[in-house]
């Protein structure tokens, strides 16, 4: 597609240098008027360096080969100015040493072109006698060292021909030392031995050229072409300083068309290894975007895997202060079945227990036994390991937390209320929902003790909206410090260091809504105390009779 594009820009380039001969034919239509046709004109055309032929030639043929010349200087230089400015955009871009070099070799090419063309005396430089006598010479070095620069970067001689390329770099200190020379000393000299190197380098160009493209680099196949392109125009210069195209009049602009289709070949060759970059970094783009995901999925893994050991250690912690509450609910029925063993004991030693007696005291002591059976089955499904997600009815769970926290709450007079109209369901695990609810009690019941309430209460209250289930968790303890607040659901941050608190619990109770049951938490300060909001999704499943 950029080939393309560049040819498209070389052919319109072409055509404005032939518009632009065309105005300059008919600007001079003028000069032919005044002229006689039947005058002869004396045509010099220099061909070699030792002999200046001279030829007759009618107006009619003169101007014929004058205008033929303007239309050829029209697109040569077009294309040289296009190939030029588009590398020089593209170096800006880039910031590549390739085009670096590049340009600076089309740079010194083209003022070698226009002193020889005259038109650099003529446009440039004028009478300015350092660039008529050793100018040439000195762009010639300049041209050359610049291109071996250029092959030995493009290439990347040190990588697959090391031996080449430290001969190229000890070329390329010769070359420095010509072209110093060439500041000084004639054209003739130093423009002779550069040509000499020249017709040496680029058969060994085109060698490297070849042998990279053989080793799987595609830019080199322009490369080739373009050194293929400038060895040839190496060729037809030699010819044409030994006489050998005097005749072929198609040799007349062959230097020059070699000369373009060189620069066009390795203006491509740039491009197609700036193609090619562009192609191994989104490759390697994307290989460290994969590896990047790899590396988050394995550390977005880790963190699940810590939460869940902060999960497990927070419910083992809630079960030792369970057991402890169990215990506590039990003294009281195992006190009563021992008064009752007692009681029918004594009777019976007295022998006036009945049958009614007996009866009595089965179903007393069925009574406590139930009481005890509840409480560790409560105990044992807030103990369950299992990740089965489910429905269930949010009131269920809350009284199940209440009823195992209830051992604590009533030694310490707390009372507990549960508002809500209906049943409420919602979808996960209810065990982890029922650590929740349990974690929330133990920081109510502790900020009581602390600060010693009068008359403490606990409320819960649960009212549905459009697509939530809201569920308020209210105490009378006077609520939070605001420079706190905003803080409580932070890993690690505990206002109750001092009695031991590890700031995991109401840190892993946000976990468990958000992450586990799709929820939201939040905090707030009422005119009683603290207000603990929880937002729950409604859910279409059905309870489980189970």
């Amino acid at each position: 597609m950029r080939l393309r594009i560049h040819l498209i820009l070389i052919l319109t380039v072409m055509l404005a240098g032939v518009l632009f001969a065309d105005a300059e034919m008919t600007a001079d239509s003028s000069l032919q008027e005044i002229v006689r046709e039947q005058s002869p004109y004396v045509h010099v055309e220099p061909k070699r360096s030792l002999s200046v032929p001279l030829c007759l030639q009618s107006e009619k043929s003169l101007f014929s080969d004058y205008h033929c010349l303007l239309v050829f200087s029209g697109i040569y230089y077009g294309v040289f100015v296009l190939v030029f400015f588009y590398n020089l955009v593209a170096f800006m871009q880039t910031r590549s040493r390739n085009y670096l070099f590049y340009l600076v070799f089309l740079g010194s090419f083209a003022l070698i072109e226009l002193s020889f063309d005259g038109l650099g005396r003529l446009l440039l430089w004028s009478d300015f006698n350092w660039m008529i006598m050793q100018g040439r010479g000195a762009f010639v070095g300049i041209m050359i060292l610049s291109f071996v620069l250029f092959s030995r970067s493009f290439l990347k001689t040190e990588v697959f021909a090391p031996k080449l390329d430290k001969l190229l770099l000890l070329l390329a200190l010769l070359l420095f030392v010509l072209t110093l020379g060439g500041l000084f000393f004639s054209n003739v000299e130093v423009v002779l031995t550069m040509a000499s190197v020249a017709l040496v380098l680029f058969p060994v160009f085109l060698f490297l050229g070849l042998k990279a493209y053989k080793n799987k680099f595609r830019p080199a196949r322009f490369y080739s072409a373009g050194v293929g392109s400038f060895l040839f125009m190496g060729i037809l210069l030699s010819m044409d300083q030994f006489g050998w195209t005097e005749d072929l009049y198609l040799f007349i602009y062959s230097q020059q068309a070699a000369s373009v289709l060189a620069m066009i070949f390795i203006s491509c060759a740039l491009a197609d290894l700036l193609k090619k970059t562009e192609h191994e970094n989104l490759e390697n783009l994307n290989s460290l975007n994969h590896l990047l995901q790899e590396k988050l999925e394995k550390t977005l893994s880790q963190l699940r895997r810590n939460d869940n050991v902060l999960i497990e250690k927070s419910r083992l912690a809630a079960m030792g202060e369970k057991i402890e509450q169990i215990a506590h609910q039990w003294r009281q029925p195992l006190h009563a079945l021992a008064l009752i063993n007692q009681n029918l004991y004594f009777k019976t030693q007295l022998n006036t227990v009945t049958k009614e007696d007996y009866e009595e005291v089965h179903d007393k002591m069925n009574e406590q036994l139930q009481y005890m059976s509840q409480t560790i089955d409560d105990f044992r499904n807030f103990s369950k390991s299992n990740k089965k997600k489910e429905a269930f009815f949010i009131e269920t769970v809350i009284k199940s937390a209440i009823s195992l926290s209830e051992g604590s709450l009533e030694q310490a007079n707390v009372k507990t209320q549960l508002i809500s109209k209906g049943e409420h369901t919602a979808y996960g695990m209810c065990h982890e929902l029922m650590q929740v609810f349990m974690n929330l009690i133990k920081n109510a019941h502790d900020e009581i003790l602390e600060k010693k309430i009068q008359e403490p209460w606990i409320r819960f209250s649960v009212t549905a909206q459009k697509n939530q289930t809201q569920i308020c968790i209210e105490d009378n303890a006077g609520g939070i410090p605001e420079d706190t607040i905003k803080r409580v659901f932070r890993p690690y941050f505990s206002t109750k260091e001092a009695s031991g608190g590890s700031g995991i619990g109401l840190y892993m109770s946000k976990e468990i809504i958000e992450r586990s049951m799709l929820g939201r938490i939040s905090v707030a300060n009422s005119e009683n105390g603290a207000v603990f909001t929880v937002l729950l999704p409604k859910t279409t499943k059905k309870v489980s009779k189970n």
